[in-house]
């Protein structure tokens, strides 16, 4: 990870921390400004999902075409219409990947910015850090402590000694820049990680949880879903569903191994999350579509297009067009039942042999 982007970022919250004095509230500021800083990011993936969207009726007509065959052949045949749409309407599947893989290691980065209040909040160098570290491990019940777990300890009674014996192994005092930041919240220790032998801890992994599953939820509800291929929904709904439960329990799962502020942080990510994708489709909404619309898209798509306001010029009276789709520009006229055919016309005097036979 580049360093200028974690000290942007560190910069940034430190700033809300010497603002708030309160490192949570500096994290959910935190997460609102990464947010903002993504919502170009966001805006483009809405776009894509859009323009997807619109295609929606030409798309399930060509579904609907070959729903019922499931052979391979026909399948594959189908997915080529439907790849040959979206490319006929400049719609690209994969446009709405390369946001998410810009917004991966920024958030990591963001991560990582908050895991060590000592280097970005605190200003200390690697160096010290590492020797803090190194010494704060041999206390007993330390042996496992990360940046993030120091800040209590440096804020206890053994503070002071440690950070003494930290300068005399780098041979010059550990320098702090700004103070320690404060994990209190109601009486919780933000630092500390949850456990089942710590039950007010407990709470966070299921908030987080329960956040996790209904943000998502809520989420795919104002995302758009793509039509589905035929004979897929049962195995579609159970995909989804092992999507739904497995994403909150990995959620738990990690804030059982982090300290609760990361949790927290998480929570703040998910409930945000919700509150964009309101405002993304707000600002961009999906098209509604009436059944004439999917009606006339199934006409297109089966080659016979449809124009509500055609510019052809009607029949003239006594004209019909064929209706059979391959002659519908051919038009034939209608036989006049009053007009006499030409072999029924009278006949003139010198074709008639009685009028010859009296002259």
């Amino acid at each position: 990870m580049f360093d200028w982007l974690l000290e942007l970022f560190g910069t940034v919250l430190r700033f809300f921390n010497d603002l708030t004095h309160s490192y949570l509230i500096a994290t959910l500021l935190f997460a609102i400004a990464s947010k903002i800083l993504l919502f170009p990011l966001s805006i483009k993936q809405q776009k894509n999902s859009v323009k997807q969207a619109s295609l929606r009726p030409k798309e399930v007509a060509i579904r609907k075409k070959y729903k019922g065959n499931t052979d391979p052949v026909v399948q594959r045949k189908m997915q080529e219409e439907i790849t040959e749409l979206y490319q006929k309407e400049g719609y690209n599947p994969m446009g709405g990947c390369l946001p998410l893989l810009i917004q991966f290691p920024l958030i990591i980065a963001l991560y990582n910015v908050i895991r060590n209040p000592l280097r970005y909040i605190c200003g200390v160098g690697k160096e010290g850090v590492a020797k803090i570290l190194e010494i704060v491990r041999t206390y007993e019940g330390f042996e496992k402590a990360t940046e993030i777990n120091l800040v209590p300890v440096l804020n206890g009674e053994y503070g002071a000694e440690i950070l003494e014996k930290a300068g005399k192994a780098l041979g010059k005092a550990v320098e702090f820049t700004h103070e320690l930041p404060d994990f209190n919240f109601f009486g919780l220790d933000l630092s500390v990680t949850p456990a089942f032998d710590k039950p007010l801890y407990l709470l966070i992994p299921l908030l987080t949880g329960l956040i996790a599953y209904f943000s998502g939820k809520l989420t795919k509800k104002l995302s758009y879903q793509p039509p589905m291929a035929d004979g897929t929904d049962s195995a579609m709904r159970t995909s989804n569903l092992i999507m739904e439960l497995s994403l909150p329990a990995m959620s738990v799962w990690l804030t059982f191994m982090f300290p609760s502020l990361l949790g927290i942080y998480w929570i703040f990510q998910n409930i945000l999350g919700v509150l964009q994708q309101l405002v993304l489709k707000w600002m961009f909404p999906y098209p509604k579509f009436t059944e004439e619309d999917y009606k006339n898209a199934e006409r297109e798509m089966s080659g016979k297009k449809y124009k509500k306001n055609s510019s052809r010029p009607a029949p003239a009276p006594g004209v019909y067009r064929s209706l059979h789709r391959i002659d519908e520009d051919e038009v034939y006229e209608i036989p006049d039942k009053n007009k006499k055919s030409a072999s029924e016309a009278p006949k003139l005097k010198e074709d008639n042999p009685d009028h010859r036979k009296k002259s």
